[in-house]
């Protein structure tokens, strides 16, 4: 309530002036300058009056420069508004009774009953229904900040309340957008790391699976948790910031075990065959080409081996001196030309497909054939790994995890727009178990066999309420 504490500031000010040593100096200053008090109150309010039309006036939302909604603008704009005149009205009635007066007790228990009745009266205001204003139905515009507390404020108390604990923190919204929307704010908070992690709206037993940039920007995170993990809890190293939608606590993902047993970290100085790094990024899923152009590629030349790591931004350069890993530099894949030199390089898989493949293999567990094509099953054996293996998680694990199994257990959890995240989560829900039951319909239908014997081989481990 900007202008609540500007009065509030302003009468304190003048309290400290009555109460003190040069109270006759006081008065005659105010006595004398009351005009000038009251012309400068009035510009102060017109100002105020402007800056709250060209803000929040549903008339120019162009030019509006916070997120609310039209119905919200409209609301916030009257209360800011009946705010603003309480106090300027309180104001000039303070002036005329304090300007001229002689007792300094008197002036004081007025100026002390005039604060209490501007706070009485712009609590009304405050609590106008602007400040709970959600998004209107089938509409995309954004809605105010519900509660209290507006959005850079959340972000400044989650930071703070993270970092005065040295945990990590994890921000859950409702959507993309508002994901979006916090990385940003976070971002400017001071971080080591902070971190989207992109969420897949479609049905977990869609026969095809997600696309890279969601897998990627997963395994962006997952890897950097992993390497937390390894690495302990010194000082500065889990200050990492992390903005997911209520999405990522639904199981996605493979154990933690399974995917760190198939991730590779490099630092300067380790010791590597050549020939074995080629096998293991192939084993990953990487293809070797000529020129590194997109993630998921690698090269070789001599003594030195270029890789793009799906959970990086850049492309990185490795430069041997006979096995000795000697310079890590990452470079722009337009230019190929090197750019700064880093610390360490996190190699992970390139896909879950891969890792639900190897499990799968490993287990083989009965079912297989009657949620798998011929042609897939045998890609399968062959070592290979099939469109679609996501859905296979819950065969491969009993327990798929989901984005918490990665965090420390010293993690803060924010929760943003509780009752949106609620309702985005059921509809989500309610649509995963809807077509997990029409895909093991049409999967019996397709094998020739009852419905059980599908739905033993493709659990509904990945949607929990």
């Amino acid at each position: 309530a900007p202008g609540r504490g500007f009065l509030l500031l302003d009468y304190a000010r003048h309290a400290a002036v009555l109460w003190g040593v040069e109270a006759e100096f006081a008065r005659e200053l105010f006595r004398d300058a009351a005009l000038g008090e009251l012309t400068a109150r009035l510009i102060t309010f017109l100002l105020a009056i402007g800056l709250i039309a060209t803000t929040l006036s549903p008339l120019r939302p162009a030019w509006r420069v916070l997120p609310f909604t039209d119905a919200a603008a409209r609301n916030q704009s009257a209360a800011l508004r009946h705010l603003m005149a309480h106090g300027l009205a309180f104001d000039f009635v303070h002036l005329a009774l304090t300007s001229g007066i002689d007792h300094d007790a008197l002036s004081a228990f007025t100026m002390l009953a005039l604060t209490i009745v501007v706070a009485v009266f712009a609590l009304p205001a405050l609590s106008n229904r602007a400040w709970a204003a959600q998004r209107p139905e089938g509409s995309d515009l954004p809605p105010l900040v519900g509660g209290t507390w507006w959005a850079g404020a959340r972000a400044l108390i989650s930071s703070a309340l993270a970092a005065s604990s040295e945990a990590p923190l994890l921000v859950l919204v409702p959507t993309l957008e508002e994901a979006g929307r916090w990385a940003a704010l976070l971002e400017l908070m001071g971080w080591r790391s902070c971190q989207l992690y992109p969420t897949s709206e479609g049905s977990p037993y869609e026969p095809f699976d997600p696309t890279s940039e969601i897998t990627w920007g997963q395994l962006q995170v997952l890897s950097e948790l992993l390497d937390l993990s390894g690495e302990g809890s010194g000082a500065g190293k889990q200050r990492i910031a992390i903005v997911a939608t209520e999405r990522a606590l639904q199981p996605h993902l493979p154990p933690p075990a399974a995917l760190q047993a198939q991730c590779l970290s490099l630092r300067k100085g380790d010791v590597l065959d050549l020939e074995q790094l080629g096998e293991t990024l192939t084993r990953l899923g990487y293809e070797r080409v000529t020129s590194i152009e997109q993630e998921g590629s690698w090269s070789r030349r001599g003594d030195i081996v270029d890789v793009f790591p799906v959970s990086a931004e850049l492309p990185v350069r490795l430069e041997f001196f006979g096995e000795e890993l000697e310079k890590l530099r990452e470079f722009d894949p337009a230019s190929q030309r090197s750019l700064d030199p880093i610390e360490v390089v996190r190699l992970t898989p390139s896909g879950y497909g891969p890792l639900i493949a190897e499990a799968l293999r490993e287990a083989m567990p009965d079912g297989l054939e009657a949620v798998l094509s011929p042609e897939a099953l045998e890609q399968l054996l062959e070592g290979g790994s099939p469109e679609g293996m996501r859905r296979l998680m819950g065969l491969a694990w009993s327990q798929p995890a989901s984005l918490l199994d990665y965090l420390p257990s010293n993690t803060l959890v924010a929760l943003d727009e509780r009752r949106h995240c609620r309702s985005h989560g059921q509809q989500w829900f309610d649509h995963a178990s809807e077509h997990h039951s029409d895909v093991i319909a049409e999967l019996a239908a397709a094998a020739g066999v009852s419905a059980d014997v599908v739905a033993a081989a493709l659990p509904p481990s990945l949607h929990r309420e």
